[in-house]
């Protein structure tokens, strides 16, 4: 008995270690994105993203049952970046465009990464999701997300550089709106939709201050 006993603890001990090991990297790791990035849920209605262009011809003509909204930022120390990048501004914002856009491309469908800057116009598409970038500024970019099966465009992001030299510090922030024509009876999907969305994020923002600082 006492033998039988042993064996199952040793049973369990190797079924339980490598759950338990997997649940400290998954926590570590959430805490490492969570530490690097700044979030904000449900932005309010002086948010700019609302008064956008985009946003007004998009969205604005008719009511929706739930917006779904929140803002990831992430702040990058100007002297970390490449001295290659900080010769011009608009040289800076543009390459931060490239590689959030080739972020997403990678996720969406595996493709190779670009060295250029998206244009408007410019598609990023998997079996589920189609993003096209629908207006770029100086300082921004917004891109209408489609649900492809559907052709549904519910969707909009932006992402904006702040540049503040005086500080020492380039601010980079995304915005995610996701409209629905019902509010979803599960709750526990709409958070774990938004949860993987921010996700995405914030890894795609501490790849962003990786690729900007690596030499």
């Amino acid at each position: 008995m006492g033998l039988f006993r042993m064996l199952l603890i040793g049973v369990a001990l190797i079924v339980s270690l490598p759950i338990a090991a997997f649940v400290f990297l998954a926590l570590r790791f959430q805490y490492t994105l969570l530490k690097g990035t700044k979030t904000k849920r449900n932005l309010g209605l002086d948010d700019p993203i609302w008064s956008l262009e985009e946003y007004q011809r998009l969205f604005a003509h008719r009511k929706w049952a739930h917006i779904e909204s929140f803002a990831c930022a992430k702040e990058i120390p100007l002297s970390r970046i490449r001295r290659s990048l900080l010769q011009s501004q608009e040289g800076l914002v543009s390459e931060v465009f490239r590689v959030v856009w080739n972020r997403r491309v990678n996720m969406q469908s595996g493709g190779a990464p670009s060295d250029v800057a998206p244009t408007v116009g410019s598609r990023s598409q998997s079996s589920d999701i189609r993003a096209e970038v629908v207006g770029i500024t100086p300082q921004e970019m917004s891109m209408a997300i489609t649900t492809v099966h559907t052709n549904f465009t519910g969707g909009l992001e932006t992402v904006t550089v702040e540049i503040n030299p005086s500080a020492d510090v380039m601010i980079v922030t995304f915005k995610y709106l996701w409209h629905n024509d019902i509010i979803l009876p599960r709750k526990w999907k709409q958070w774990l939709g938004v949860y993987m969305q921010l996700t995405s994020r914030r890894m795609w923002l501490l790849d962003l201050a990786a690729a900007l600082t690596s030499q």
